[in-house]
């Protein structure tokens, strides 16, 4: 990474696993983040350069600052299937055919891994799907849309999957345990890369899956994003969001998020 790519990005120091994985950011072309649309960033103002996330909060929730740090906290209420949704601006779309590398990652905690108390979502979603409903009533169950990323499994809360649908489709859990028991209020990070060219690509290994860091032994690979199941040619953001399905007032933290498309070098 360069000093470019950190442009407009906090990183609080005290805290650990603050930083983002260099894996997943290796070979991004320096400046991205002042010449290209496509890279996001979740700071202090929990804004990015393309300006403020849209959000959609159920009463008496809501998206606000991160109390004692940078980023942000999804607020739930005790109301039971109240939700907030956060999307940045600005798009990515996967496509095998142009060999379009993407990448996305962030650092989270949660009030509660009980199950069957709080889902939530966090990773790349159908632009412009922020609104109520973004996961099924009781269930948390992922709404019918276009997405690729990290979800809570309904009946096993301290479980984190990592997921994908499309609209119409039946959602694809390719790990279902990326992470098998998180603890309440303790910082994950997690992210994935599709990688083309020079920078480790292959097909069996397309889309590595990062947990703290680490790169996972199960990959997306080139034969998933061409079937009819994968979320490509279609336009995804960078969205978090969280449903209450246990009645209780609960929250999410992100410390910060990043996504990025760019050119592959050959």
């Amino acid at each position: 990474m360069t000093d470019k790519l950190n442009y407009g990005f906090h990183v609080d120091t005290v805290e650990a696993d603050a930083t983002p994985t260099p894996d997943i950011w290796r070979g991004v072309p320096a400046g991205l983040a002042e010449e290209r649309s496509d890279i996001y960033y979740c700071d202090q103002t929990f804004e990015n350069g393309l300006g403020s996330p849209s959000v959609y909060a159920d009463a008496d929730c809501g998206l606000v600052p991160r109390n004692g740090g940078n980023g942000c906290t999804l607020n739930l209420d005790g109301t039971d299937n109240d939700e907030v949704w956060a999307q940045w601006p600005g798009t990515i779309y996967p496509d095998d055919s142009a060999e379009i590398n993407w990448a996305f990652e962030c650092s989270f905690k949660s009030t509660t891994v009980t199950d069957d108390e709080m889902q939530w979502f966090l990773g790349l979603m159908l632009a412009g799907r922020v609104a109520a409903d973004g996961m099924v009533d009781d269930t948390g169950v992922m709404c019918d849309t276009d997405y690729i990323g990290f979800h809570t499994l309904p009946a096993a809360g301290e479980a984190l999957g990592m997921v994908y649908d499309v609209t119409g489709g039946t959602e694809q859990v390719k790990m279902a345990t990326a992470i098998t028991t998180m603890v309440v209020s303790t910082w994950y990070k997690v992210g994935f890369r599709c990688t083309y060219g020079v920078h480790g690509g292959v097909a069996a290994k397309r889309v590595k899956i990062y947990i703290n860091g680490t790169v996972q032994t199960t990959y997306i690979t080139d034969t998933n994003i061409q079937a009819a199941t994968f979320p490509e040619e279609v336009y995804l953001a960078p969205t978090i969001g969280v449903k209450n399905t246990g009645g209780t007032a609960e929250s999410l933290d992100v410390r910060w998020l990043r996504a990025a498309a760019w050119p592959t070098v050959t």
